[in-house]
């Protein structure tokens, strides 16, 4: 069986105490997979894929709560949620996954801004290409930053608002024919945020530009929901046509924009299908 360290709270940086899941195989891993969430999220919504890549019994896997998002640790601190220190922190959780000094292949797996972090990093530190990168729900952001404003408003009214806001992105978030209870897990999550770490978060988001996309050059795999609300599946072929290297598009039915937590078993096959290219050193987009 998978050895399973977390889920804790572990200082990932210096002040910077998150709730962390590591899940090692029993014997040296083949393959690391990283999974980097979105905004306001938690790394729950990959409950599915962690269990069906820790399966494989050869894989170590690494995911995390940002810093101010589920169980992790909830600082007053506005610069704590800038994009510098979320970069830094998607840098230092990387190089955790990778401390064992083997040779295994890394697979990065992103959503939704979490897809704009982990393609910035990428530009600032082209040595730490992946061999795969999974970008879910990806965009240039900007249909996202479209419905930030809201976020200007005082912390009082935000948590006032906050009930409405939770209804308002599930219905968009969720497809309409997904089951209940998962839609019930994302609207806890959501009523759970802090709305002082939210305004923090998004009044300072910036999303990745054309030029970093061009600068990552390890193929590409984006995941959509074919009926995302938040951000539609054209923007994302839009995006994946700014990036470097070798690149597919697979569109999810019946899924919006929690297309891993909508259709966990179709999401799940995608990573297992490029996680067997990978340990078999094969194209990384094979049958793809």
């Amino acid at each position: 069986m998978a050895a399973v360290a977390g889920r804790a709270r572990t200082e990932l940086r210096p002040g910077r105490r998150v709730s962390l899941l590591h899940v090692q195989p029993p014997a040296r891993a083949v393959l690391r997979v990283l999974l980097v969430h979105g905004a306001a999220a938690s790394m729950g919504q990959f409950d599915a894929q962690v269990d069906a890549l820790a399966q494989r019994q050869d894989t170590s896997l690494l995911a995390w709560d940002w810093l101010g998002c589920g169980a992790s640790e909830k600082p007053r601190e506005w610069s704590a949620y800038s994009p510098p220190e979320l970069l830094a922190d998607v840098e230092a959780a990387l190089a955790l996954l990778c401390a064992d000094g083997g040779d295994a292949p890394v697979l990065i797996v992103a959503h939704s801004y979490g897809c704009s972090l982990v393609v910035e990093l990428l530009r600032a530190r082209p040595a730490l290409q992946p061999a795969a990168l999974v970008l879910m729900s990806t965009s240039d952001g900007r249909e996202v930053l479209a419905q930030l404003g809201i976020f200007a408003l005082p912390v009082l009214a935000l948590r006032a608002l906050q009930p409405a806001l939770t209804v308002a992105f599930c219905r968009g978030a969720f497809h309409p024919r997904t089951d209940a209870a998962i839609v019930a897990r994302g609207r806890a999550v959501s009523a759970a945020n802090d709305m002082w770490v939210c305004r923090a978060l998004y009044r300072q988001m910036r999303w990745a530009t054309p030029n970093a996309a061009s600068a990552v050059r390890c193929p590409v795999l984006a995941v959509h929901g074919d009926d995302d609300q938040v951000i539609s599946a054209a923007s994302g072929r839009a995006w994946l046509a700014r990036f470097g290297g070798a690149s597919a598009f697979v569109g999810v039915e019946t899924a919006s924009h929690m297309c891993m937590m909508e259709q966990p078993a179709a999401v799940s096959a995608l990573l297992r299908r490029l996680a067997d290219n990978l340990v078999a050193r094969r194209a990384p987009l094979a049958g793809f």
